[in-house]
């Protein structure tokens, strides 16, 4: 069970980040770096998961590269910076598939409309929003010497 030392550390953490986010202050950094025992606490009082949430928020809502991030990064105990630093990858892996997809995406939908090969919206909408890979290469691939856009998609 938390204690009120691990209740008032989550709080103070919420209402600090709360207040970067709404501001644009040169204290900024200096409240920043009073929170370095902060995490630490809430991550013995609360544990791992509880952590992982508020450091999810942070890179969410400021961005893995942003000078915030590398303030807070720099307040953090090691379990919480070693947590950090994987939910960090874990985002930007995750943003380079999207990526990723997005590109296969476009490039799908190019060439049928360099073929003349016309998706209705709706099918135009799906493959938008597939973001399977390889689903897409296999339709790029169908599309290079499909006739109709039914024997791309197998409509």
């Amino acid at each position: 069970m938390a204690t009120p030392d691990g209740h008032l550390a989550l709080v103070e953490i919420t209402r600090t980040l709360l207040y970067c986010y709404r501001n644009d202050d040169p204290r900024i950094e200096g409240r920043l770096a009073s929170l370095a025992p902060l995490f630490d606490t809430v991550l013995v009082h609360f544990g791992s998961s509880d952590l992982e949430e508020i450091l999810t928020y942070v890179v969410d809502v400021f961005g893995p590269a942003s000078p915030l991030c590398a303030i807070i990064m720099g307040t953090f105990g090691r379990a919480a910076r070693e947590m950090y630093l994987t939910i960090a990858e874990s985002m930007r892996a995750e943003g380079r598939d999207k990526g990723r997809a997005e590109g296969r995406a476009q490039a799908l939908l190019r060439l049928l409309e360099h073929r003349a090969l016309l998706p209705s919206p709706a099918l135009r909408e799906r493959v938008v929003e597939t973001s399977d890979e390889a689903l897409l290469q296999h339709w790029f691939d169908r599309a290079l010497a499909a006739e109709t856009v039914e024997a791309v998609f197998d409509l």
